[in-house]
Parts: structure tokens; sequence; C-alpha cells
């Protein structure tokens, strides 16, 4: 005769009906209920939490995604800039013009009639000479210690302002009209001086 005491204990009633409560299933006789088995989740999925408590499934990467950050917009512009042609270079800015005009007006205005007269022969001398001869660099040099030519314009500062609106550069003796500068300008103070 077969008997087991817990089959005939007054608690095994009240632990079957827990268990159908609870959803356990118990089966009368004893033993474990059959748990459900769920699917394996694939091996290249991996969660993250993305910050709002939900969590972030991907294949690739466990990084957070938030749809509210700034970061999606900067990388669809560099996404966009990917391939496409490279911004054109600005335009250099010329130069402004030498007020070549101002500095005659001033030189006429400030000075004596003369001394205007006698300035503007020797500059027209000067500048003739580089215009037509502009590969000789004799001309191109105006020693400031000459007495006539420091007379007549050196200590003028008008007239020295014209020589550097046609391109010479003032040194500690002399004058220089570098081989870079420009014909058209020396032309144009020519002119200008001419009148």
């Amino acid at each position: 005769l077969e008997h087991r005491f817990e089959d005939a204990h007054p608690c095994k009633d009240l632990q079957d009906a827990r268990l159908s409560r609870l959803g356990g299933g118990h089966r009368s006789g004893g033993g474990a209920a059959p748990q459900a088995v769920s699917a394996p989740r694939p091996a290249s999925a991996k969660v993250a939490r993305n910050g709002y408590g939900r969590p972030h499934v991907s294949g690739d990467s466990t990084v957070p995604v938030d749809p509210r950050s700034p970061m999606r917009e900067v990388l669809r512009e560099t996404a966009a800039r990917r391939g496409a042609p490279p911004p054109p270079k600005p335009a250099p800015v010329a130069p402004e013009p030498v007020p070549i005009r101002a500095h005659f007006i001033a030189m006429s205005s400030r000075m004596p009639a003369a001394t205007v007269a006698a300035a503007k022969d020797i500059l027209l001398v000067l500048l003739s000479n580089v215009v037509k001869n502009p590969g000789d660099a004799k001309y191109r040099t105006i020693k400031r210690g000459n007495p006539k030519i420091h007379e007549k314009i050196g200590r003028h500062p008008e007239c020295v302002a014209m020589l550097k609106a046609a391109g010479f550069v003032e040194s500690a003796e002399t004058w220089d009209l570098p081989m870079s500068a420009s014909l058209k300008q020396v032309q144009a103070v020519h002119d200008t001086t001419r009148g």
C-alpha cells in the first residue's frame, strides 16, 4: 500500500489553489509545471538603454540614439557635403586705388604757384624717364641728397606723396621704384601732373 504523507496533508490543497491562481498550471501528483521557453535573441543583437527608459536594439552598435540630438543634423550636413565640390575660394580683395588726384590737388593748393611749377617740371622729367626706359635701373633710383631734387621735391611732403603714388619706395638715401611696380601707375601720375 503506497501512501505519501504529502498527498494527505491539508496544506496540499492550499498549495494547489495558490499555484492555480498564479497560473502555474500545477498538475496533480506533484512535479513542477513546464515553463515557457522564450525564443533566443540573435547573437548579433545588442541591447542598450537610450536614456529614455526604452531599450534600443541594434545589430551594429549599442550607442543610444536620441532623435532630439543636434548631432543628427551635423551628421546629415556632413554626409551631404561628401562628394560635393569644395566651396569656391573668395575672390581676392582688390587694393584701393591710390588717390593720385587728391595728392596733386594737395600739392597745388598748399604750395606757392612758382614752387608747384618747378616741382611739376622735375616730376615730369623723372616719370618720363621711367616710362620711356622701363628696364633701365638708373631711372628707377632718385638720390635724395641731390640739391636740386631736395630743393624742388624732397622738402615738400606733397611732392613726395606724388612719387610714392607712382610706386617709389623711400629709403634713407634714395627713392627706388621696384621692377614689379606698375608702369600704368607711373603713367597715371605723369598724366595727372602734366594736367
